[in-house]
């Protein structure tokens, strides 16, 4: 998993120099849904350091509420990302949605809706962050027949 978030993270640096804004979207939903991966198995884990050795071989702890934190913010980044525009395709290079960004951006919503409900135990207004919950699975995947998937494997 550490692996995969490395290239995630680097593939979110690379989009952003070339401003491939919804390759980086997508890049960014890697990122928030393998920390969400690790978190969630391990609680507290080593994340800020965790995917560059130059930094440390041993990463320092972070806590899950941290992780989530950052979580969010890498799911908002790729919402506001996806409804952007890239300088080239990446049709050839995504297997799922075959670059179709409406597609990315409604899986974005689909996952800030899932990390919302995980935090709803220590959500200080519950109603507000239900209502918040109904608002993004609105924006996402109506259904398993709307999710459309264009990958090779499903030719």
């Amino acid at each position: 998993t550490y692996s995969t978030l490395k290239d995630a993270l680097i593939s979110v640096k690379v989009a952003e120099e070339e401003q491939n804004f919804i390759t980086k979207g997508i890049a960014e939903l890697f990122v928030a849904y393998n920390l969400a991966i690790l978190t969630d198995m391990y609680g507290d884990t080593p994340w800020k350091e965790a995917c560059d050795y130059t930094v440390s071989m041993t990463p320092a702890i972070d806590k899950q509420e941290e992780i989530y934190k950052d979580i969010m913010a890498y799911v908002d980044a790729a919402i506001e990302d996806l409804q952007k525009s890239d300088l080239t395709s990446l049709s050839n290079q995504d297997l799922i949605y075959k670059g179709d960004a409406s597609a990315w951006l409604k899986t974005a919503y689909g996952l800030k809706a899932r990390y919302t409900m995980r935090l709803i135990n220590r959500s200080t207004d519950k109603q507000a962050d239900l209502n918040k919950v109904l608002d993004y699975v609105s924006k996402s995947f109506t259904s398993a027949a709307s999710l459309h998937l264009k990958s090779a494997v499903s030719k």
